[in-house]
């Protein structure tokens, strides 16, 4: 029998340390090692003799894992599945983040859902995570008790102490931590672009980074696979951290720069707004204007900077080793007296702070149709994420509800239709205290169906397409009679253009319309790689880029473009799309340029990159169609040409971040692109265009909307 004497062999399994820079979680650890009692525990580290990949390999790992059991075993790092063989009841496992699951699709998804999250998860007696952002983030992917989850913040590193240091406001040194995507490093280069200062920047530059530094005129120096005592040193040198990162679990560098005492600027995002507190200047990460006048605030006004970095010391306080370390021994505690499953005060922690009761809706399940050029034949990795992968998730987030998500690929076949509808009934059958969110598609027939029952589902449409009452095909007739009906039944409805919304009004009087939106954070402005371009045989240079899938105008368009001697590139994912263009080229003798079909995300990136002028012929008295391509080269700063209708407006203003034509004739584009070409109103219009999508045309602004929405839908069925 185990007595509050006895010393409790408490084993950290860790990962084997990655090669490069790796400011891991991992050395938090020593902190509160080193605070815990020497005699009540005895700790043992349990680093990983090998890497685990592939597995053969972590299978190995997790058999050598459960021969090297302690009283109590705690997981951290990226080897969640190390849990599956240890002891249930005495293993702790501690979640940083689950940023895999929005890098991974398909069965690698599935994988990691299953052997990092899920089964971990039910097998760990009790779960740690490191934030309430990595709370919501894990519990939107697997259903388990919240009683068996603990918040417990990360602390201060050991060697990060305070220092004081005269700031540099005539050249200062600004410290940047990390150089992956999510650290945000293009938008900090282009802030800082004119200011007289020095960067430093801890972590391997990318060639592309490297191009924007040299573009900018930036004094950079760079550190890659530095040690902690010299990351610390980093610290100490620097005058103003910059953390202004659109993606983290927790945020570490946030609390470092707080601790040595310097002023820090980082995202108006959790958890980073969470984990400064007041000590710190909050900023939008997708807002180089934002970013840029935050930096010269806190250069420019020393009572703000002293201000920034007395509330850090205040702030840091609450994340002390030994503040932490306390948290976690309770924990051990829990697990070594077989208690951890029921203790009230992670209850009382781990209330939802959104005030939902039972009578509110609890989660938020979504049925989407993946879009085609997600299909598995044309999938990359990395790839953006698309409007619909992130938007309904993060809006549930927002309202601090679970969001579950089932995906089927879009089809035209009634029978595959009906099939994926009887699955989405199916899926759907224990929502009754949830509310559904419909993809226009096979999720309409299964909410028909569930109206056909008797069934009260509080349900979301969201559609494309407008129902139609002229005359047409007796198949459409149909589906337009169904998707009226449905439209009818729906608790609210969301379309992506105010002249839908206005369409839909005497149909469902909760209409609303939320902008599309594509990943700013992929389809980012910069310098082309010629280099990935030559690569696949890409070899031009200031081109006219026309962009589009089915039933374009393709003859009109190229018509118009085809006597301004500069190169056209036709890109689509459609191969039957590809074959009208390349007939169009041949017809029109068009010799300077190259039809593309089916090219990589990357690829179609640098295209957008190094086009002078992105053209997008859209189909607007059908739907929407071409909004896609205007957004994703809005993203990356490029001015576009497009015909008015349903994809422009309100999203664009004609001469202000696009070209809208209201008639699209030959003259009049041929009219736009001459004068892009002769003029800078081009370059103008593309950065207006960037300023367009990080103020109010971003994935992160749409969610907000659609929570707002969801919130108000709900009331509704409340009251």
């Amino acid at each position: 029998m185990n007595t509050p004497s006895d010393k409790i062999k408490l084993n950290l399994f860790l990962r084997k340390p990655l090669p490069g820079d790796n400011f891991s979680i991992e050395r938090l650890f020593d902190a509160v090692v080193m605070t815990l009692p020497l005699d009540r525990y005895e700790v043992r580290f349990c680093v990983c003799p090998f890497e685990g990949k592939g597995l053969l390999r972590r299978l190995a790992l997790m058999i050598w894992a459960a021969r090297h059991q302690g009283d109590v075993n705690h997981v951290t790092g990226d080897i969640n599945y190390l849990g599956l063989f240890l002891r249930r009841s005495r293993t702790l496992l501690t979640i940083t983040d689950s940023a895999s699951m929005m890098r991974l699709d398909g069965l690698k998804r599935w994988l990691y859902k299953c052997l990092w999250l899920r089964l971990p998860i039910w097998r760990a007696g009790h779960v740690a995570v490191i934030s309430e952002a990595t709370l919501n983030e894990t519990m939107s992917y697997v259903h388990s008790d919240l009683s068996k989850f603990s918040i417990i913040p990360c602390c201060i590193p050991l060697g990060i102490v305070a220092e004081p240091r005269p700031f540099h406001s005539s050249c200062p040194r600004i410290l940047a931590v990390g150089t992956k995507p999510n650290k945000n490093l293009p938008r900090l280069i282009e802030a800082l672009a004119g200011l007289r200062c020095r960067l430093v920047v801890v972590g391997a530059l990318t060639q592309y980074q490297q191009k924007l530094i040299v573009l900018h005129g930036l004094e950079v120096e760079n550190h890659v696979d530095i040690c902690d005592a010299e990351m610390s040193l980093q610290y100490r040198n620097a005058d103003l951290v910059v953390f202004v990162s659109t993606y983290e679990g927790f945020g570490i560098p946030v609390l470092e720069g707080q601790a040595v005492g310097r002023p820090v600027i980082t995202s108006r995002r959790l958890p980073m707004e969470k984990v400064a507190g007041a000590g710190a200047c909050l900023v939008n990460p997708e807002s180089v204007s934002d970013i840029r006048e935050a930096v010269l605030r806190v250069i420019n006004d020393s009572q703000y900077r002293d201000m920034l970095v007395k509330a850090g010391f205040e702030n840091v306080a609450a994340y002390s080793p030994e503040i932490i370390a306390r948290q976690y021994a309770s924990v051990y505690e829990a697990l070594f007296f077989g208690t951890a499953n029921s203790p009230e005060v992670a209850l009382e922690r781990l209330e939802k702070k959104s005030a939902i009761t039972e009578d509110r809706i609890e989660s938020v399940f979504t049925l989407c149709q993946m879009q085609p050029h997600l299909n598995e034949k044309i999938k990359q990795i990395p790839r953006p994420a698309y409007f619909a992968d992130k938007l309904y998730f993060l809006a549930a987030s927002n309202l601090g509800l679970r969001s579950t998500t089932y995906n089927a690929f879009n089809t035209r076949n009634i029978l595959k239709t009906l099939w994926l509808s009887l699955i989405a009934f199916i899926k759907i059958a224990s929502a009754s205290n949830q509310l559904v969110i419909i993809w226009q598609g096979y999720g309409t027939y299964a909410v028909l169906a569930h109206a056909f029952l008797g069934r009260k589902i509080r349900f979301i449409l969201n559609t494309y397409k407008v129902p139609s009452s002229g005359r047409q095909p007796i198949k459409k007739r149909i589906n337009d009679k169904l998707l009226s009906r449905a439209i009818s039944l729906a608790s609210g409805v969301v379309t992506i253009s105010p002249a839908q919304a206005n369409s839909l009004q005497p149909l469902n009087k909760n209409t609303t319309w939320i902008p599309f939106a594509s990943d700013m954070n992929w389809w980012l402005p910069g310098l082309p790689d010629s280099q990935l371009l030559a690569s696949h045989g890409i070899n031009f240079k200031n081109f006219i880029l026309v962009m589009g899938d089915v039933d374009r105008d393709e003859k009109t368009t190229l018509k118009a473009l085809r006597h301004l001697n500069h190169p056209i590139l036709r890109v689509t994912r459609e191969p039957e799309t590809a074959l009208a263009a390349r007939q169009a080229f041949k017809q029109l003798n068009i010799t300077l340029g190259e039809v593309f079909v089916n090219i990589s995300f990357d690829t179609l990136r640098e295209l957008y990159r190094g086009a002078r002028v992105v053209v997008v012929p859209a189909r607007s008295d059908v739907h929407p169609a071409g909004m896609t391509s205007l957004t994703e080269a809005m993203c990356c700063g490029r001015p576009v040409v497009i015909p008015s209708g349903l994809a422009t407006d309100g999203y664009v203003q004609d001469f202000y971040d696009a070209f809208v034509l209201s008639e699209w004739e030959e003259s009049a584009i041929r009219d736009r692109v001459e004068k892009i070409y002769q003029t800078d109103i081009g370059e103008s219009v593309g950065k207006n265009a960037r300023n367009t999508i990080e103020s109010r045309l971003n994935i992160l602004a749409s969610a907000k909307q659609t929570a707002d929405f969801i919130a108000r839908i709900d009331s509704l069925s409340i009251n």
